[in-house]
């Protein structure tokens, strides 16, 4: 058997709700699955939590953002996906190869040109876009 890649430690998953009334059913959605990814499972949920995001000044994103050569400079890995609505784009990951040739990935930050949105979970400050390009 192959896997494509592992995960050594903890990740946090934000998820941004379009509208307050949707914040319960998210965290209960959220404990009601089993594992993320497939059936070798990504990531189990171990807890759910509620956070306001603030505008900030910070531009070193640190999540997977819709790639624009003239906002995203600095480390990071583009890939072909579907955005929420399904259409193919490509995302800009937060993420290096290392020095093994490629089959071993880093988190990196990638410098953002445009509004940003700080939240602190779990000791872990996220920064992201303030639009709709991640």
């Amino acid at each position: 058997m192959i896997r494509e890649f592992a995960l050594s430690h903890s990740r946090t998953v934000l998820i941004i709700p379009r509208d307050d009334d949707s914040i319960d059913l998210l965290k209960r959605a959220s404990w009601l699955m089993g594992r993320f990814g497939n059936s070798e499972s990504w990531a189990s949920t171990i807890s759910v939590t509620v956070t306001n995001a603030e505008r900030c000044n910070d531009r070193n994103v640190n999540v997977i953002v819709k790639y624009d050569q003239n906002r995203i400079s600095g480390g990071f890995t583009v890939v072909k996906a579907t955005d929420e609505v399904g259409n193919e784009s490509t995302f800009a990951l937060p993420i290096i190869s290392g020095s093994r040739g490629g089959d071993v990935y880093y988190p990196s930050m990638m410098s953002y040109g445009g509004d940003t949105l700080c939240a602190r979970l779990n000791g872990v400050n996220i920064v992201f876009p303030g639009g709709d390009d991640w």
